[in-house]
């Protein structure tokens, strides 16, 4: 089902960008100039009706209107990142709490396991999504709710956290060990010891910066969320009649994950035959 006429589109880019020349000794490690702004045109030339949104930076693509996260924001239809997996996090550091909208990523050929397409494939992904020929993958996310030594919720008018992949505990200016009980569904599984020379960085999510500061006998819940992260998968710009006659899966036909080990870090590659390695890049 095409996406309707109207879309609000929010752009997302890497929150500490870093560009490298590549004539440069030191790899890129951000999105280089320009890049959005190209994202920006083809949209609005093709697609005139979508209003796109960015978050608040002196960059901005022109035409783009400042989008600025919080419980009153504008609702989004549709995001797409730019970047790494650092810039996935971000976006879902956005959305704290509630629904995340569906999320179009693109990589710019460093490491990652959470983007599907790469930046040559902007086009083709874009329009897939908005003729609505679209999978989507929903990545797990943490919810998080703390509680004081009495058991009841601190914060009764905030929503739980919502966090990707893990919550880090650290002992923080505390000199001495720190113990915490782990509990598992109600029973007790262990007794985690936090040492004085924990090194561990602190916080929530992706860069430290959502953080809560537990006092004695106060407890953190975390649960699986209700609002993962529904990532639009490769498969979305596989033509249907796209058939391979010899053997291994085409682009957009295997998992993600796997098609990350094999191309990325390059996982046994020596001992792959070029048949398979030819049809599992995607």
């Amino acid at each position: 089902m095409p996406l309707r006429a109207t879309v609000r589109l929010l752009h997302v880019r890497n929150p500490h960008p870093v560009w490298t020349s590549p004539s440069s000794n030191r790899p890129p490690i951000a999105t280089p100039p320009n890049v959005h702004k190209r994202h920006a045109t083809y949209i609005r030339a093709k697609y005139p009706d979508v209003e796109i949104y960015h978050e608040d930076r002196p960059d901005i693509p022109e035409g783009a209107k400042v989008w600025h996260p919080g419980p009153d924001a504008r609702p989004i239809d549709l995001v797409l990142t730019v970047g790494g997996d650092g810039t996935i996090l971000h976006a879902s550091s956005l959305f704290k709490t509630g629904a995340v909208p569906p999320v179009l990523s693109f990589s710019m050929g460093t490491l990652g396991f959470l983007l599907p397409f790469h930046i040559d494939d902007y086009t083709k992904a874009i329009d897939s999504a908005f003729a609505g020929r679209i999978t989507v993958l929903h990545r797990m996310r943490l919810s998080c709710s703390f509680q004081d030594s009495g058991g009841e919720r601190i914060d009764t008018q905030c929503d739980d956290w919502q966090v990707m992949n893990e919550v880090a505990l650290h002992r923080g200016s505390s000199p001495h060990l720190n113990t915490i009980d782990v509990f598992v569904d109600g029973q007790h599984l262990t007794e985690a010891v936090i040492s004085e020379r924990s090194r561990a960085s602190a916080g929530l999510s992706m860069d430290g910066q959502v953080s809560h500061v537990l006092s004695p006998g106060e407890a953190v819940t975390v649960r699986a969320s209700l609002y993962p992260i529904p990532c639009i998968n490769r498969s979305s710009i596989t033509e249907p009649d796209e058939t391979r006659e010899s053997e291994g899966a085409g682009p957009g036909k295997e998992d993600d994950w796997v098609r990350d080990i094999n191309n990325l870090l390059q996982y046994n590659a020596t001992f792959r035959s070029k048949a398979l390695t030819r049809h599992s890049r995607g």
